[in-house]
């Protein structure tokens, strides 16, 4: 029992060592990154056919992340997903972190350009460009992947953004 509590006492004095002089970024401020807040409904097509979607986004973690929760449905599959974006405050890349329903975890690197959100992910199931174009509460998505067996996988979404009762 000593010992347990001496490394609970230890791990303590670790954690505040390590925190004393760090401070947390500014919150993400990107008004490109939070014109995506809120809900979207919209569709996809694909060689798999066409899904009815649904993505929320919101601001989390001290206004930190923009978190992403989706959902896909189809006559071939039903799939969710969830994401968090932020922009590295050193580099000022766009990074990007997903999970799945396929029990997939991709990670994402891009850049903002004007209206679009260019991101190459990597993940088990393979490596794609995403880009996203966002114009009068319109998201336009292609996406293009390379599948671990070389064949490539092409999407477009086109999402509108649903009115809030406020």
């Amino acid at each position: 029992m000593k010992r347990v509590v001496f490394l609970f006492l230890i791990l303590g004095v670790c954690l505040v060592n390590a925190q004393e002089g760090m401070q947390a970024p500014e919150p993400l401020t990107d008004a490109f990154l939070k014109s995506y807040l809120g809900k979207w409904q919209g569709a996809t097509k694909s060689e798999m056919g066409e899904s009815e979607d649904v993505m929320d986004c919101w601001m989390a973690l001290n206004d930190q992340f923009v978190l992403i929760n989706y959902k896909s449905t189809s006559p071939a599959m039903n799939y969710e997903g969830m994401g968090a974006v932020t922009i590295d405050p050193q580099s000022g890349q766009v990074l990007g972190y997903w999970i799945d329903s396929m029990r997939d975890m991709s990670k994402g690197v891009g850049k903002i350009e004007g209206n679009k959100l260019i991101m190459e992910w990597t993940s088990k199931m393979g490596t794609g460009t995403r880009t996203e174009e966002l114009v009068d509460n319109k998201l336009h998505v292609t996406s293009k992947w390379k599948m671990p067996d070389g064949s490539v996988m092409e999407s477009t979404s086109d999402f509108q953004r649903v009115p809030t009762s406020e």
